[in-house]
């Protein structure tokens, strides 16, 4: 089966905060998918293309890219980026451009913490959580220099 990218795009809603104003701060967001090559000597390689229509099982790359377009430092930038729907978060994938704090929440965004300080409790066992029970990323830069750019990605699997 097939999805359409507009299924897809929609998906994704991005919450971008500070303790101080965002004013002319820009966020873009774009989907690729990465597809695996394998050469005539047997060598693998990742290459990603724009999202057209995916299958089920296709690993999807989410790229965020945080703009600053005044001349102030921005402090304290906080995004935060639910695990679209129908797909499951590949653990290790979530990186971002310079330095950032990168956690994770399995509770809708309600809060947030390193993945492995994320617990499931059954019954009377507990276990790290995995990675297609997370349901949001959150990327925070203590700071952005001015007129500056970065960028924040993640990949996910669509089930």
């Amino acid at each position: 089966m097939f999805y359409k990218t507009f299924m897809i795009l929609p998906l994704l809603t991005i919450s971008l905060f500070s303790q101080n104003p965002v004013s002319n701060m820009v966020l873009e967001k774009a989907v690729f998918e990465e597809q695996i090559a394998i050469d005539t000597l047997g060598v693998k390689t990742s290459k990603v293309i724009p999202v057209t229509m995916v299958q089920h099982g296709a690993t999807l790359v989410y790229v965020n890219r945080l703009i600053n377009k005044s001349r102030a430092i921005k402090k304290s930038i906080v995004v935060m980026n639910p695990i679209p729907f129908k797909t499951t978060y590949l653990r290790g994938s979530a990186t971002c451009e310079g330095s950032c704090e990168i956690l994770f929440s399995i509770d809708g965004g309600k809060s947030f913490d390193y993945g492995e300080k994320l617990y499931v409790v059954y019954g009377t066992k507990k276990r790290i959580a995995l990675g297609r029970e997370y349901t949001h990323i959150q990327f925070t830069f203590k700071t952005i220099k001015p007129l500056s750019r970065t960028r924040m990605a993640f990949k996910s699997k669509l089930k």
